[in-house]
């Protein structure tokens, strides 16, 4: 599944799923008013997050995670072999591309490589099926290298989130460790640990087999749920107001870096279309 907010080429190969997030709102974007033109071509061309089962009116708020949480729950994911989530601007590099790269900014403390968005992505990052299909035969996940974040002076994903996001608050991220120390008690120190280090996975996309996408999912919703009804974001700004979704972000790090098996997990860089 790749989530399209707004007006954005496609990515090619038969085997993504182009969704339109936040179609019940579809009049607005977590950047404000779109114009009709833009409207209609999501309309046209995508598959909408707003049937079955699904949460795609809280889009403001949990941002690409509606897209997801649909597909969680109406896609026969079961049937596939595998499953991934993009982004319409950051996709996983699945060749030597990042290895290749020079080392820009970007790529040493975010670790994504800036790619023209006209161009084949899916051809320069080695994303085909065959690619994934080979890697998923030895590793269970494929998910973002971790940040290097002191490198440009951020000590961890606490000054991350403050620092760098607009318009979040910092009682938002202390009531997700407070929820989550209520249901994982066990975990809270390691949650911590992750907090207090600068090597944050970010992005919220990977490919995994998929009998363990129900895991994941179930794992992030259940803690996404209760923490929303801690979050007022009334007057929070409009990137405020999608802090459910950076938070999500925050335990997508964490997941994949302390509840999954490491021995299995394929990390790797990221493009990031500009």
């Amino acid at each position: 599944m790749v989530a399209y907010h707004r007006q954005y080429p496609l990515l090619k190969g038969d085997f993504f799923l182009p969704v339109h997030v936040g179609r019940a709102v579809s009049a607005i974007t977590k950047d404000g008013i779109i114009n009709n033109r833009e409207k209609e071509w999501l309309l046209r061309n995508l598959t909408g997050d707003d049937t079955g089962d699904n949460i795609s009116v809280r889009n403001r708020e949990f941002s690409e995670c509606t897209g997801l949480y649909w597909f969680w729950k109406n896609y026969p994911y079961q049937e596939c072999d595998y499953v991934g989530f993009f982004s319409y601007r950051r996709q996983l590099i699945l060749n030597d591309l990042f290895d290749r790269a020079p080392n820009r900014s970007e790529k040493v403390t975010h670790k994504c490589v800036e790619l023209n968005k006209k161009r084949d992505v899916c051809r320069i990052a080695g994303i085909n099926e065959d690619r994934i299909i080979d890697i998923l035969n030895k590793y269970d996940y494929i998910v973002p290298l971790r940040s290097s974040l002191e490198k440009i002076n951020i000590h961890s994903v606490y000054e991350d989130y403050l620092k760098v996001v607009p318009g979040v608050h910092v009682h938002d991220i202390f009531s997700l460790e407070d929820v989550f120390a209520s249901v994982y008690p066990e975990e809270t120190d390691t949650l911590r640990e992750y907090l207090r280090s600068p090597n944050k996975m970010m992005y919220h996309i990977f490919i995994m087999k998929s009998q363990l996408f129900n895991d994941y999912c179930e794992w992030l919703f259940n803690l996404l749920f209760l923490v929303e009804p801690h979050i007022d974001s009334t007057y929070y700004s409009i990137n405020g107001k999608r802090t459910i979704g950076y938070l999500a972000e925050i335990l997508f790090g964490y997941y994949f870096t302390n509840k999954v098996p490491q021995e299995k997990t394929f990390n790797t860089g990221v493009t990031y279309l500009i």
